[in-house]
């Protein structure tokens, strides 16, 4: 067995390694494993990464894909050119394939029970699919544009998409006969990719045209706010719920995933993020300092410590992996008993902490 081991972790070694992101189109939040899930459409897989850690290889065997993908109980479903697979979340096998025979099936939503809900976005259709039965029928076949992200909305019965084209409309379709669709906002917005929703009932909304996380208010009123996060042809679009959203959204021409904290959906604007997105710990054992931020922009940083006399006692520029949770080490030295504070700043944020020394 001793002789095994070696081979074991070689294999787990490469089974976990590294992976980069090739035209990322979709991202799926899984709460019961605290970690994304991406679509990476050029290589047929779809990518796992916990916060803090690189991409990893999670599951793979899409040949035309994968596009939308959604979690459904212990399932993660992908749309796969005109069909539909499922990969375990435990082991990332391929347990689910079914052939709608659709042309190009790109956005993917559950009502959170026992449907999924697909848009064909080449043959201008949303399918209603029961992977349990593998039963599935058209909602509609003669939709005036391309559809393309979905999100089911329960209170309604319905289910909400954005679509391609210039001054590109927000729809719905209701999930009960004879399925009526309905403009619900319109929008300047072009290209439409992504929706989904907070906690706070916000939706958000990624456009081609103006590369940004567009936020649309719970009753669609108004006009959609762009959030100041330059993005890439961001494409389709989830929500982790925490004390503070954060958004992931992969850009499809920059091969980049960003994760976006949504302060503004709490009534708190995104450049003024409360103290609670900043942590810190000093060990004076190792001289070193741990901040743990939360960051609204995928930018540099410049991390300065400070006494209260103002002596500034440590400062550096650091580089974030990406917007939302990061974490840094300063190597502090020995610092002397008495209160300091720590601050961390963008170019339009920043966010300051006091502690103490002892």
């Amino acid at each position: 067995m001793k002789a095994l081991l070696p081979v074991l972790f070689l294999l787990l070694a490469m089974s976990a390694k590294a992976q980069t992101f090739q035209s990322p189109e979709s991202v799926e939040w899984d709460e019961a494993n605290q970690r994304w899930l991406i679509a990476n459409t050029d290589d047929g897989k779809i990518l796992q990464q916990t916060v803090g850690q690189s991409p990893a290889d999670f599951a793979s065997g899409c040949t035309q894909g994968p596009y939308g993908i959604e979690i459904l109980d212990d399932v993660v479903y992908a749309n796969d050119g005109g069909r539909i697979r499922g990969f375990s979340l435990a082991t990332g096998t391929e347990v689910f394939n079914l052939n709608l025979g659709a042309t190009f099936l790109n956005g993917l939503t559950t009502d959170g029970d026992s449907v999924l809900y697909a848009t064909d976005f080449s043959g201008d259709k949303i399918y209603r699919i029961n992977p349990t039965t593998s039963a599935f029928y058209l909602l509609t076949s003669s939709l005036p544009a391309a559809p393309n992200g979905i999100i089911y909305d329960a209170a309604n019965e319905r289910c909400l998409f954005v679509n391609w084209g210039s001054n590109a409309k927000i729809k719905a379709i209701s999930i009960l006969p004879p399925y009526t669709v309905t403009d619900v906002m319109s929008t300047t917005l072009g290209n439409c990719d992504g929706i989904s929703r907070d906690q706070y009932g916000y939706y958000y909304v990624t456009s081609w045209s103006n590369n940004r996380l567009n936020r649309v208010s719970p009753d669609f009123s108004g006009t959609p706010t762009a959030l100041s996060t330059v993005l890439s042809y961001p494409a389709d679009i989830d929500i982790k719920l925490d004390v503070i959203d954060t958004a992931g959204v992969p850009n499809t021409n920059s091969n980049t995933v960003v994760y976006i904290p949504l302060a503004s959906s709490a009534g708190i604007d995104n450049e003024q993020l409360p103290e609670s997105s900043l942590h810190f710990f000093y060990n004076a054992g190792s001289e070193t300092g741990i901040v743990d931020v939360v960051l609204p922009m995928h930018e540099e940083i410049t991390i300065t410590v400070h006494d209260l006399s103002g002596k500034v006692v440590f400062s550096e520029l650091k580089t974030p992996e990406f917007a939302g949770k990061n974490y840094f080490e300063l190597p502090l030295g020995q610092l002397t008993k008495g209160t300091y504070v720590l601050t961390v700043q963008q170019q339009n944020w920043s966010a300051s902490k006091k502690w103490i020394c002892q």
